[in-house]
C-alpha cells in the first residue's frame, strides 16, 4: 500500500480553518469589518503558506541538481571546471553532511574525548537557584553539588564545528584513530557550484 502523502502547509492550514471561515451574516457595519479584515488575514495566511511550499519545493530541486544531476554529468564529460558559453563558471567539490544521532550522544562524546577531540565539546552547567540566592549564585561549580543544589549539565558540539571536524578527519588519511563515519552521521557528497563569470557580472 503507498504511503500516505503528507499534507501541504496550505492544505492544513485550509483543514483547520474548516467551518470556522463562514461569513457572518449582520448588518452591524463593525462586524462586518472585521468579518472581511479576518478574511484578508486568512487568505494571506493561505498565501504565505503557498510560497513556504513552493520554496521547499525549489530547494530540494536546486539541492538534486547540484548534489547529482550536475555533478554526475560533469564526471561523466571528465570535467572539474567547466565555463559555459552563456557565462557560468561551473565547479564540483566534496561536501558532507553529519549530525549526531540523539540515541547515539552519549557514545560519540565518549569516542571525542577518549581520542583527544575532547575540546570541540561545548559544555554548558545550569544552576538553579532561588530569588535572594545571589550570594550562592557566585560560588564555585564544584561546590554545588555538596551544597544540594539541582545542576544540570549539558553538553553539545555546534553544527559548524562538527561539519569542520568531520571534514578535518576524513581528510586525514595518514591518522591511525579510524574515524567511525555512522557514529557521527556522516553522508559524503559532490556539490556543483555554478556562478557567473566576471564578464557575465559586468553586462548585468
Amino acid at each position: 500500500m503507498a504511503a500516505k502523502k503528507k499534507p501541504t502547509q496550505k492544505q492544513s492550514l485550509l483543514d483547520a480553518m474548516a467551518g470556522v471561515t463562514g461569513e457572518m451574516q449582520t448588518n452591524d457595519n463593525a462586524i462586518a469589518r472585521v468579518s472581511a479584515i479576518a478574511k484578508t488575514q486568512f487568505d494571506a495566511a493561505v498565501r504565505v503558506a503557498e510560497l513556504e511550499d513552493e520554496l521547499k519545493k525549489a530547494k530540494d530541486t536546486l539541492f538534486k541538481i547540484s548534489t547529482v544531476d550536475l555533478p554526475e554529468a560533469m564526471k561523466e564529460a571528465g570535467l572539474e571546471k567547466f565555463t559555459s558559453t552563456d557565462g557560468l563558471e561551473i565547479s564540483v567539490s566534496k561536501d558532507v553532511q553529519c549530525g549526531i544521532p540523539a540515541t547515539r550522544r552519549e557514545e560519540a562524546y565518549e569516542w571525542l574525548a577518549e581520542n583527544g577531540f575532547g575540546g570541540i565539546i561545548k559544555s554548558d552547567v545550569d544552576v538553579i537557584f532561588g530569588r535572594d540566592e545571589r550570594e550562592k549564585a557566585e560560588k564555585l561549580v564544584e561546590q554545588l553539588r555538596k551544597k544540594g543544589l539541582e545542576v544540570t549539565f549539558n553538553q553539545s558540539v555546534h553544527a559548524q564545528t562538527l561539519k569542520s571536524f568531520v571534514k578535518e578527519r576524513m581528510a586525514d588519511t595518514e591518522s591511525e584513530i579510524e574515524f567511525p563515519l555512522d557514529l557521527f552521521g556522516v553522508f559524503p557528497f559532490d556539490k556543483a557550484t555554478v556562478k557567473p563569470t566576471k564578464q557575465r557580472k559586468m553586462k548585468a
